[in-house]
């Protein structure tokens, strides 16, 4: 089977939707439709700090409606097989900045959709076998950009770089570890025992105490093709493109915790993901 376009005129823009409705319109524009920006792009206009035309417009447009509040939205099953053709369109133009920002784009998507939440609200199907096609298919486009330009994603300011790195990690390695680790960024390292029931709401890397508690996970050297082991190849290229600093945090994502109430020891991911899926 070939990956398909769901059709401008089909009904299904009406029933899987992003988080402020259908996404029609915006993916119209992106795949040339000359047509008006949405209402809602001229918000984002506002408060741009540079005029934007539509077709950035629309592409902010459409990430705000499937990244709202790192929830999971079913518009992306229609979204990501055109996301994957513009970015083959974007690719034979040798168009950097618009590959990164559709990689970093549908990656943070993926990372929203993690193992406990997979593809479970979609019925086996055309639309099903299209979305998994196309999300195949970025992976191993991703894999070929990431080699190409590792010096260009180096010299990306952070904010950039880190979007990217969090999406790489969704694309190419674990969608659980990439939503968890995009949570971290703003909510720290809370962490919950599933045994006894202890619940460290504030913990942080940053807390001395709080990281004794944590054997950091070691690290491999990574030779740069393969992507089996997670932590290997994410803390290879985070080395590469010079965030040392990242690669440090990491090892002690990977590592693992002592429950200081029952002595439980199991990776910190996992009690992260037993508190966030608790919340």
């Amino acid at each position: 089977m070939e990956m398909k376009l769901v059709p401008f005129d089909s009904d299904l823009w009406d029933i899987y939707t992003g988080a402020y409705g259908s996404v029609r319109t915006e993916v119209k524009i992106l795949m040339g439709h000359k047509k008006t920006a949405p209402p809602s792009g001229e918000k984002l206009r506002r408060l741009s700090a540079q005029e934007k035309g539509d077709y950035q417009i629309a592409f902010d447009n459409l990430c705000e409606n499937l990244w709202h509040q790192t929830s999971f939205y079913n518009a992306l099953y229609l979204v990501m097989p055109y996301m994957v053709t513009l970015f083959e369109q974007k690719e034979s133009e040798h168009d950097f900045d618009w590959q990164l920002a559709i990689i970093s784009a549908m990656g943070i998507c993926q990372a929203s959709d993690p193992g406990w939440n997979e593809e479970s609200r979609l019925e086996p199907g055309d639309l099903l076998e299209s979305y998994r096609l196309s999300v195949k298919k970025l992976k191993e486009k991703t894999k070929v950009f990431l080699s190409s330009h590792l010096d260009q994603i180096s010299r990306l300011e952070s904010r950039k770089r880190g979007e990217f790195l969090t999406a790489l990690m969704a694309i190419l390695g674990d969608r659980e570890a990439a939503f968890l680790l995009t949570l971290s960024v703003r909510e720290g390292c809370p962490l919950l025992c599933g045994r006894c029931g202890f619940g460290c709401e504030n913990g942080s890397l940053d807390n001395p105490e709080f990281r004794e508690r944590i054997t950091p996970a070691p690290e491999k050297p990574w030779d740069g093709k393969s992507f089996d082991d997670p932590l290997t190849w994410y803390s290879g290229v985070l080395h590469r493109v010079g965030a040392d600093a990242e690669a440090s945090r990491l090892a002690y994502y990977y590592g693992t915790f002592t429950c200081p109430e029952c002595g439980e020891k199991k990776p910190v991911l996992d009690f992260m993901k037993a508190y966030h899926s608790f919340v």
